[in-house]
């Protein structure tokens, strides 16, 4: 569970089916490829996809313009109905959805309509691990905390790690989360996290994190309870992983 896909970009057929590198180069000259990003302007999965954007189309044969274009509702969810529905299937349309994407067909049957196996899933732009981060007056700051006092949460939407990994170890491991859900953007929440609307964020990228708000980090106005994965990550070594509330119940 170390390894998330972060920006997990698909396309709904192969790039065409030439061999050659100059009939590649023919078909994509001139045209328009465009990222549809499942998430909000200005959030993690927006930000990665506009970087890869930006510099993606100099290792395409034939150049093509390269385009990002948002599509947030129901977390990416209809973006990836739409594209494995009606394409277009040559390769210029390529879908970056939230990390939760994959299993939805498992965990939202009546909702998603597409099958992952069918998909193409061409890959992510790096892995790191997940962290839960609570505000510094936030009631509950440790491990043992979490499953001892209720922490109201921030979350996106239903299939996404910040909804899904809360409400998971509440079940599996008795935490107290509260999920509060419907924020369009990872800076949304943030928001709202300085508000004091929430306490908390659970399933968050840690380097995301350290992206969008690294005065947090330094000034100590957020701290890392906990983390997800199997075992500690070589970056954060002295934060326990959620796991271990498992030994203590």
């Amino acid at each position: 569970m170390t390894r998330w896909l972060v920006a997990l970009a698909l396309s709904l057929n192969a790039i065409t089916p030439a061999t050659a590198a100059d009939d590649v180069a023919s078909f994509y000259r001139g045209k328009q490829i465009r990222f549809i990003v499942g998430s909000s302007a200005g959030g993690t999965y927006d930000l990665l996809a506009r970087i890869v954007a930006r510099h993606i189309g100099a290792h395409i044969p034939g150049n093509p313009t390269v385009i990002v274009q948002n599509q947030p509702t129901a977390g990416g969810l209809l973006m990836v109905n739409q594209l494995y529905a009606l394409g277009p299937n040559d390769g210029t349309a390529v879908g970056v959805p939230l990390n939760g994407i994959p299993a939805a067909p498992l965990l939202q049957p009546a909702a998603a309509r597409f099958e992952s196996a069918k998909l193409i899933w061409v890959g992510s732009t790096h892995s790191e691990p997940y962290v839960a981060y609570v505000w510094h007056t936030a009631p509950a700051q440790s491990l043992g905390d979490l499953a001892a006092k209720q922490l109201v949460v921030g979350a996106t939407t239903p299939g996404t790690t910040m909804n899904d990994f809360p409400a998971l170890t509440n079940a599996v491991l008795g935490t107290k989360f509260k999920i509060v859900p419907g924020y369009a953007s990872t800076p949304q929440m943030n928001e709202a996290l300085e508000r004091g609307e929430v306490e908390g964020i659970v399933g968050f990228g840690w380097f995301a994190l350290n992206a969008q708000a690294p005065q947090w980090v330094r000034d100590g106005k957020v701290k890392i309870v906990a983390q997800f994965g199997a075992s500690r990550s070589k970056i954060l070594p002295d934060v326990p992983l959620m796991l271990d509330l498992a030994s203590r119940k």
